[in-house]
């Protein structure tokens, strides 16, 4: 029986089963056997750069990924949950953001787009609706902060129009559901640095 205990692995010294683990597991890429691992490292850093480490399973030779739950792809570069972030600019970087998972939900509204968009100064993440993803804490930000006016008709009609009146409120752009948040301290953390900067 396989070890599916995480660990942690210098990525010089992963094995491709847990490679392939990460990259389509963590990281969510789209990808299929056989992969060797130069490809795999390529494909890995194109989408986190600069990782040293992997997280993934022990024994990852004899681990069939496609029966380990999938994980929340991981948008903005790779997770930093336990790293700390390197000082100056590198450290400003999205990809040391504190991560948040949640799910955008799907819309009624036929014109609506079936993937959700959003950016944070340049920075551009796009994922599907009704799909978990863990997403950089200042893009989490901008969502909670994308609203947008709608009409709703109400019961009374306009005796000029005879039309129903329309009343405008404010509604989230992107309702969604938060499966986990970043500790306080991590939040605190972050905030600090993002002033910091600033004021610099």
């Amino acid at each position: 029986m396989s070890d599916t205990t995480i660990l942690s692995t210098p990525i010089e010294d992963a094995s491709n089963a847990q490679l392939f683990y990460f990259a389509t597991a963590v990281l969510g890429l789209d990808l299929s056997k056989p992969i060797n691992n130069a490809q795999l490292r390529a494909k890995i850093d194109e989408a986190a750069p600069g990782l040293q480490a992997i997280r993934a399973p022990g024994e990852a030779a004899v681990l069939d990924v496609a029966t380990v739950e999938k994980a929340p792809a991981v948008l903005g570069g790779a997770p930093a949950p336990s790293s700390t972030a390197p000082k100056g600019v590198e450290g400003l970087h999205q990809r040391f953001d504190p991560k948040v998972t949640l799910k955008v939900l799907t819309s009624n509204d036929a014109i609506r787009s079936k993937e959700v968009q959003i950016a944070v100064n340049g920075d551009v993440i796009h994922f599907k609706r009704n799909e978990q993803v863990a997403i950089p804490y200042r893009h989490y930000l901008a969502l909670v902060d994308a609203v947008e006016m709608v009409a709703i008709e109400m019961d009374e009609i306009d005796p000029q129009t005879s039309l129903p009146k329309k009343e405008w409120i404010e509604q989230h752009s992107y309702p969604h559901q938060v499966t986990s948040m970043p500790s306080d301290a991590a939040i605190a953390e972050w905030t600090s640095r993002m002033a910091a900067h600033e004021l610099a």
